[in-house]
Formats: structure tokens, sequence, C-alpha cells
């Protein structure tokens, strides 16, 4: 056996199975994905609620938040008044689930 040839190969497949495992996320199974509609209505030129003001409202709460993200719900009536379908998302434990769902939070369904 070629040692020179061995040694070659052998750090290139540990890179590669290091590269792996740094590509796997940080979300368990018990994670979930909750949403509150950020209040924006259409030829409105009000924003709506900031991600933060709701990270803020779930961490008062001892909600811990492990990722946020914006999201469009179905979409609604195309009227003046009504809601845009925005909403602020957050992926949460779910034990914390109770706590959210009394702070006017929904389960995200994909």
């Amino acid at each position: 056996m070629n040692r020179a040839r061995y040694f070659t190969k052998r750090p290139v497949s540990i890179v590669v199975a290091l590269m792996g495992c740094l590509c796997i996320t940080a979300v368990s199974a018990d994670d979930i994905a909750v949403y509150k509609p950020d209040g924006s209505v259409q030829c409105s030129d009000e924003p709506g609620r900031s991600q933060e003001s709701d990270r803020r409202q779930l961490k008062s709460k001892g909600v811990r938040v492990s990722d946020q993200f914006r999201a469009k719900l179905p979409p609604a009536e195309q009227q003046c008044g009504k809601p845009t379908g925005m909403a602020n998302g957050f992926v949460i434990r779910g034990i914390d689930l109770k706590k959210a769902k009394k702070l006017g939070f929904e389960v995200m369904d994909y």
C-alpha cells in the first residue's frame, strides 16, 4: 500500500464529512412556526407592526424565538381598507405554543 496516497485522500474525505455536518439547520422537530398578521391595510401609507415589536411581545411572555421571517398569507379580497395579508412569522419551541396563541399568534400551515 502506498502510504502517500492513503494520507492524501483521507483529509479530503474528512473535510467533505465536516462540510455535510455544517449544512444541517438548528431547527428541531419540536420547533413550530407561528405568525400574526402585521395589521397593514391596502391603500394605506401606514406600515404594519414591525417584526421587532411582535418579537418583543413574545419574549415578554417567556417565549423563546429561534428565527423570524415575513410571510404573505393567502390573498385577501382586494379592496382599500382590507388586510394586505402580510404577517410577522417566528420559529418558537413547541412548549411555548400556548403562550404564543394567547398573544394572537397562529400556527403556520406549510
